[in-house]
């Protein structure tokens, strides 16, 4: 778990924190697989031929590179490692 998750709580708040996530492992692997699914579908869709056709492409990729990154970020936090 990120330390990033229980800083600023106090001791006994930190504490309750880091049991609930231990105790979620199966839900936030869950999770991460979802993720991973978006993730691989958008890098579908920004690879696909249709896409270089579009008079704002920069602009698509730049959004498609911003919510990869978001989403890598999420199964960052949610990961135990």
């Amino acid at each position: 778990m990120k330390t990033l998750i229980t800083n600023g709580l106090a001791k006994d708040k930190a504490e309750e924190v880091r049991r609930e996530f231990n105790a979620s492992g199966i839900l936030r692997d869950r999770l991460i697989d979802v993720l991973n699914g978006k993730k691989e579908s958008l890098r579908s869709e920004a690879r696909s031929k249709s896409s270089y056709d579009n008079p704002s492409w920069a602009f698509f990729q730049a959004d498609a590179n911003g919510y990869e990154r978001a989403i890598s970020e999420v199964i960052s936090l949610l990961s135990s490692k």
